[in-house]
């Protein structure tokens, strides 16, 4: 996604140097020749502008989607872990860390969810400590978010979920007493690779 934004943004800069090289020709009725000064003057800030157009969005990308002009990391991370099918969550009890496989992950009403059931140790862990750190890789980069669990049982989340996760009916229904969903809040997600520099965003 990102290498894809990053050439398509460079490739849009540099069409539109080539555009202004153009409009100069024929305004001043000359031949597209690279040695005249004002055309390599355009075609030279227009390589430089792509190669930036293709900086920025490369490193943005790595934190999230660009839509309407904005970074999107919360979006990112949603279908980072999405895609990984099964991440990895810790808590603490007492002074004993604890992890388990989830793989429930929704975004709703502008935040990131995961569910559960009431009857398990993790809501419990969760009710005494609402600090957890959700982990998952992908073959080639991984992902670490820190945050704070806010439970929030209004129906629309729950059944937002369900549709999310169709076969979680088979054990939870809306309002039943046991399904649970957290939002993520004050989160802190950190991309790693192993060639590159992590990148944290917030969210």
């Amino acid at each position: 996604m990102r290498i894809t934004a990053a050439i398509l943004l460079g490739a849009v800069a540099f069409a539109l140097a080539t555009a202004l090289i153009a409009i100069y020709c024929v305004t001043t009725k000359q031949k597209p020749n690279i040695q005249t000064p004002r055309l390599f003057c355009v075609r030279f800030f227009g390589l430089w502008y792509a190669l930036v157009a293709v900086f920025v969005i490369f490193k943005l990308g790595t934190i999230g989607f660009v839509v309407g002009g904005q970074v999107q990391p919360m979006q990112t991370a949603h279908d980072f872990l999405k895609k990984a099918g099964t991440y990895y969550i810790a808590t603490v009890e007492g002074d004993t860390p604890k992890v388990r496989p989830f793989g429930t992950i929704n975004l709703f009403d502008g935040k990131l969810w995961i569910q559960t059931g009431k009857k398990k140790d993790f809501a419990k862990q969760v009710a005494a400590n609402p600090k957890v750190e959700l982990s998952a890789f992908d073959g080639t980069t991984w992902i670490r978010v820190a945050a704070t669990l806010v439970e929030d049982n209004r129906t629309e989340a729950q059944e937002s979920m369900l549709t999310a996760y169709p076969s979680l009916r088979d054990m939870y229904a809306v309002n039943d007493g046991n399904s649970v969903v957290f939002y993520l809040k004050d989160a802190t997600a950190t991309f790693y690779t192993f060639s590159g520099e992590p990148t944290t965003v917030k969210f």
